[in-house]
């Protein structure tokens, strides 16, 4: 309560509360900040000082991740490039619109190497439908190209099993996460 109501006040950063579906820690309340056109050195400064700024607010911080956005046509210099190594890694969650509970089943049987979560910030009740369910999975080792590769092919086998198609697709390259531990049990 205390993070969503700084956020508020604040400005200028968006408060979430995801419910994974599993997991060591299933509920991440969370704060992001969105940045673009700036570098990855200026990403992690100002990631660095705006956990500063919510710890001096008496506002626990317990992890930072700094993820950057990858659009989906590469140019030929991407296409070519050598895959991330540790700690990055790639991210990408689809939005999906739930209407009913065989949708749900068929979510939750869809790939053992993706995870669920639900936004209840947005949905504060995770059991009523319709709802929104995020599904996130992600990459270690794999270059870019042929991480959209695999997200394009996600979403067309989520239509193949009668699926409807993601609201949204977020492509993502975690740059940095202190503390990848807290998904334990979810997508680790």
């Amino acid at each position: 309560a205390r993070l969503r109501e700084y956020c508020t006040q604040r400005g200028g950063c968006k408060f979430i509360c995801c419910l994974n579906d599993s997991g060591k820690y299933p509920c991440q309340p969370m704060a992001t900040l969105k940045r673009s056109d700036i570098s990855e050195l200026d990403m992690l400064v100002c990631a660095a000082d705006f956990a500063e700024e919510v710890k001096a607010a008496g506002i626990p911080v317990i992890r930072v991740k700094v993820e950057e956005l990858v659009p989906r046509k590469l140019s030929v210099e991407e296409q070519e490039e050598e895959p991330l190594s540790d700690p990055q890694y790639w991210e990408t969650h689809l939005k999906m619109s739930v209407q009913n509970v065989e949708q749900e089943t068929l979510l939750r049987e869809f790939k053992p190497d993706v995870a669920l979560s639900h936004n209840l910030s947005k949905f504060p009740d995770p059991t009523r439908l319709p709802k929104e369910v995020l599904v996130t999975m992600r990459m270690r080792g794999v270059n870019k190209l042929d991480f959209l590769r695999t997200v394009d092919e996600m979403c067309r086998l989520l239509q193949a099993v009668e699926l409807p198609a993601p609201v949204n697709v977020a492509r993502e390259r975690v740059v940095f996460d202190n503390n990848v531990g807290l998904d334990a049990g979810w997508c680790e």
